[in-house]
């Protein structure tokens, strides 16, 4: 599955991408901070979470 993710740096959207990818799903999260996305993106795998910053 794909999925886009506003919010993604923190709470529920966060928890929600991180889970996505862990299960091996692509994950486009958005967010307005970039330190904890980047964290975010991390956290939920190599190669899970599309980041173009």
């Amino acid at each position: 599955m794909r999925a886009v993710l506003v919010g993604a740096s923190s709470g529920l959207g966060r928890c929600i991408g991180v889970d996505l990818g862990r299960r091996g799903d692509r994950v486009a999260p958005l967010a307005r901070r970039r330190d904890r996305l980047v964290d975010a993106a991390k956290e939920a795998g190599p190669g899970r979470a599309r980041r173009r910053l």
